[in-house]
């Protein structure tokens, strides 16, 4: 097992190599816009969840029962059905699914699970490569609610 003063080393090093990487303004940009941007899908998302489940509930949530909601993509199409929006199940699969794949691979709420639980130059390289895929997978899925 560790030395844990070396643990808290190697932890500060790995942080301050992140760090500086994270200074590179166009790094920065795709991080948070793509983090951002999530934010605001899965934002929507529980909103919509939650109004639903007051619908079949007949009550308002309670706040505990609000911060638990949760992204699960079966979930969301069940959301999206109840709404009668229709969707590409594929599209919901790349966005909210939970195969656990590498970060080349990953879904975006995996990629954005592994960012933010867990930050690494993988994640970040990720973010880079796939950039645009995924933004056009997030366009396509706010395009649904056109």
């Amino acid at each position: 097992m560790m030395d844990k003063y070396a643990f808290l080393r190697m932890q500060k090093s790995t942080y301050v190599k992140n760090s500086q990487r994270l200074q590179n303004p166009d790094i920065q940009d795709k991080v948070g816009n793509f983090l951002l941007r999530y934010i605001l899908i899965e934002t929507l998302y529980k909103k919509l969840l939650s109004a639903k489940m007051e619908a079949e509930y007949g009550r308002k949530l309670s706040k505990r029962e609000l911060n638990s909601l949760t992204v699960q993509a079966p979930e969301v199409c069940e959301v999206l059905d109840y709404y009668g929006i229709t969707y590409d199940k594929s599209l919901v699969r790349r966005v909210f699914g939970f195969e656990d794949d590498s970060y080349k691979t990953c879904t975006i709420k995996k990629l954005r699970n592994r960012l933010v639980h867990g930050i690494s130059n993988a994640g970040i390289d990720a973010v880079i490569e796939r950039y645009d895929s995924l933004n056009a997978d997030l366009d396509a899925f706010m395009e649904l609610f056109d």
